[in-house]
């Protein structure tokens, strides 16, 4: 009876040392796991219906983007769950030590081309590259002591740029000042937007893609 009980305990150690050095798991398949992988799943696609198989997040309700999963208990930083409130926005999340973060990109339709990616917090979405009009309906109204002003033009020039897609170039224009009012005066592709600060001209460029063109820049100062 004792040397039973001698060789199951031998067994046993055995076993928890095997278990020890396999740190190693594949569910799924009879091959060895992955040599870069803890857990392995797998499956085959040609075998119907167990290879139709997906691997399911735990499903959660992340009411804010610091909620804990547990009360009192803090979140493991690198752990995934799938939200499924709208708060937050449906979708798999990850939890960076801070916040949960959404992970991927949003979905894109055929209506998102031209739009630019826009992040609000921890969701993204797609939206246009201009500023909405925003209706005030407050009235202003305005107290005009001066008569009418004169303008006397002060640049009147042609030149040739390349500008990249929305960006904004400064041309350098030595007797510029801020209170200047400068504008694209040709028929050049654009569109351009123009202002002026302190012996300089700035170039706004709305486009999509690269501008190489004329600008016909003329610029004039207000005198009252």
């Amino acid at each position: 009876m004792k040397k039973v009980l001698f060789l199951m305990f031998l067994l046993l150690l055995m076993g928890l040392g095997a278990a020890n050095v396999n740190a190693q798991v594949r569910i799924g398949g009879n091959t060895p796991p992955n040599a870069a992988t803890v857990l392995d799943l797998n499956t085959n696609d040609n075998v119907t219906p167990a290879g139709n198989h997906g691997l399911a997040l735990p499903r959660v309700h992340l009411a804010s983007d610091t909620i804990k999963l547990i009360a009192g208990v803090a979140n493991l930083t690198g752990m995934i769950v799938y939200n499924t409130t709208t708060t937050l926005g449906a979708g798999i999340y990850y939890w960076n030590g801070t916040t949960w973060v959404r992970a991927g990109l949003p979905s894109v339709t055929s209506a998102d081309s031209g739009k630019i990616l826009m992040a609000y917090g921890n969701v993204a979405i797609w939206t246009s590259q201009y500023l909405a009009d925003y209706a005030n309906p407050d009235s202003i109204t305005g107290i005009w002591s001066r008569g009418p002003a004169s303008w006397s033009k002060i640049v009147d020039t042609l030149i040739r740029v390349s500008i990249p897609p929305q960006i904004r170039l400064l041309i350098k224009a030595p007797g510029v000042l801020s209170t200047d009012l400068c504008y694209e005066g040709g028929t050049t592709v654009g569109p351009f937007v123009m202002s002026s600060t302190t012996n300089a001209i700035r170039v706004w460029s709305l486009s999509q893609v690269r501008q190489t063109t004329n600008l016909s820049i003329r610029c004039y100062r207000p005198s009252l």
